[in-house]
């Protein structure tokens, strides 16, 4: 296996692509990428007093709101933090319509030794 970083240009165009030749669409990769990243909470903090997930308005902050969903399904005690929300009709709106846990202003997030932080804010794309 090859291993690349890609350009923010190249990730969007990688994504083009992956979604035109099916069978996943947007919220599916998105769905796919939540579910990776809680795979790995699960599997490697086990003992974690807590994990928060910190989630931004775009596609990588709707990745977290999948996180969230299922860690929160996983029975994890999980707090969602978000600096805004995703934009009406978007896939990030639709993952964070899914997602039973209502998140908390970012501007409140705090954490203690021992919890588990999720980095959901901006992406690839973030241009600010």
């Amino acid at each position: 296996m090859n291993n690349e970083i890609l350009s923010p240009a190249e990730m969007a165009e990688a994504d083009r692509l992956t979604i035109s030749a099916g069978p996943r669409d947007g919220i599916g990769l998105m769905r796919n990428a939540g579910a990776a990243v809680a795979a790995v909470v699960l599997a490697h903090f086990p003992a974690a007093r807590r994990v928060h997930v910190l989630c931004g308005p775009g596609n990588n902050g709707g990745d977290g709101y999948v996180v969230a969903r299922i860690l929160h399904d996983s029975a994890v005690d999980v707090l969602m933090w978000a600096s805004g929300s995703p934009k009406a009709g978007s896939d990030a709106a639709l993952a964070a319509s899914e997602c039973p846990v209502r998140p908390r202003p970012l501007s409140e997030f705090a954490a203690e030794t021992g919890e588990i932080l999720v980095d959901a804010l901006y992406g690839a794309g973030l241009s600010k």
